[in-house]
């Protein structure tokens, strides 16, 4: 059986207010999962511009009871706008859900001088601008499904 991912993205909304039908996104997401060697289980939307990020608090919630090894964004512009919003809500996935966030996108940027970085997962995907990884966040997944 292969290990199980979620995604997240943000996407733009359409003017009556519905997600834009963006079936690139979760073909980003899909062919990443196949490559990689994942089973992904379930994708998480928000609004791009939403106040409050509901389907990122959803995210962490099933993380809590579905055993899952990491999250995957198509890009790192789904976490925010800006290079400090991204490392803010890569942290709030990393710590709520316990489990590293990867990147889909194959132009991920590079790592900057100095960033500690898990091998073999965030090595390979970038980590967004500003984060340094840490082995801890990276750590093998020990949840049991409750029942």
């Amino acid at each position: 059986m292969r290990p199980v991912v979620f995604g997240y993205a943000q996407v733009v909304l359409t003017r009556a207010g519905l997600p834009r039908r963006d079936i690139s996104t979760r073909k980003t997401l899909d062919d990443f999962a196949e490559r990689e060697g994942f089973a992904l289980a379930q994708v998480f939307i928000d609004a791009a511009d939403a106040p409050r990020l509901v389907a990122l608090e959803s995210l962490i919630e099933a993380a809590s009871f579905t055993v899952i090894v990491a999250v995957v964004v198509p890009d790192w512009v789904h976490l925010g706008r800006d290079p400090e919003t991204q490392r803010r809500t890569q942290q709030r996935i990393a710590m709520g859900a316990d489990v590293p966030v990867l990147s889909a996108a194959v132009t991920s940027p590079a790592p900057s001088a100095g960033q500690r970085l898990t091998p073999g997962l965030t090595t390979r995907h970038g980590t967004p601008p500003g984060f340094s990884d840490h082995a801890e966040s990276a750590r093998p997944h020990t949840k049991t499904r409750q029942e």
